[in-house]
């Protein structure tokens, strides 16, 4: 995956349980059987039984410390959330990689829960941001993945994810203008769009302010 220099970085504090926490069970998976085994290798003089603790607990760190340089480094973007059940939300951003380039506007949909914060509880219709890196080759035009990660996971403090959104919260309108040109019903992947078709359609006006974190 590569790592970009992102138009917004997020620079955020990144709240390590709470990330461990937000993310699927791979994560504790991973340390329950690293602590699990280095415990049994106290009763066990197997050389391989410290070797392979190690290992779980190393491989869930690594996941972590590449999650804490996307909320820190990564490009934050509006999403939206589509769907509780099953989980979806949506993500707008511009798949360009060059100044040169053309614009390549996108909408990567994701399966995935929002965590909420405190407070509050997200509701399908609401914005929030969230920290994306992208997957590609410089040598391209355009980045070929975005792999966008709810702010909310990496922090429960309101006043952090207001803070984001309101550098974004102008790009409502468009979020909405492109989920326009996204097949129903909404799946997971990543679409990208006609930017003639998107300049012409007429502004969204159709969106307001969430009240999440107000």
């Amino acid at each position: 995956m590569s790592r970009t220099v992102a138009g917004n970085p997020g620079k955020l504090k990144v709240n390590r349980w709470r990330l461990y926490w937000s993310e699927p069970v791979w994560p504790v998976i991973l340390i329950t059987s690293g602590v699990s085994l280095l415990a049994l290798s106290l009763l066990d003089r197997s050389p391989a039984l410290p070797v392979l603790g190690g290992l779980c607990i190393g491989f869930a760190g690594f996941g972590s410390g590449r999650h804490v340089r996307q909320f820190e480094e990564g490009d934050v973007n509006i999403s939206k959330i589509l769907s509780l059940d099953p989980p979806l939300f949506a993500t707008s951003t511009n798949m360009q990689n060059s100044w040169d380039a053309k614009p390549y506007p996108v909408v990567k949909i994701v399966r995935r829960k929002v965590p909420g914060m405190r407070g509050v509880r997200w509701k399908v219709g609401d914005y929030f941001p969230a920290a994306c890196f992208y997957a590609g080759s410089m040598k391209r035009d355009h980045w070929v993945d975005v792999f966008p990660l709810p702010v909310s996971m990496a922090t429960d403090r309101v006043e952090a994810v207001d803070m984001q959104m309101s550098r974004i919260d102008h790009l409502r309108g468009e979020l909405d203008r492109r989920l326009k040109l996204v097949p129903r019903p909404y799946r997971p992947g990543l679409y990208f769009l006609d930017n003639e078709k998107l300049s012409t359609m007429p502004p969204d006006d159709s969106s307001h302010p969430s009240d999440a974190g107000a």
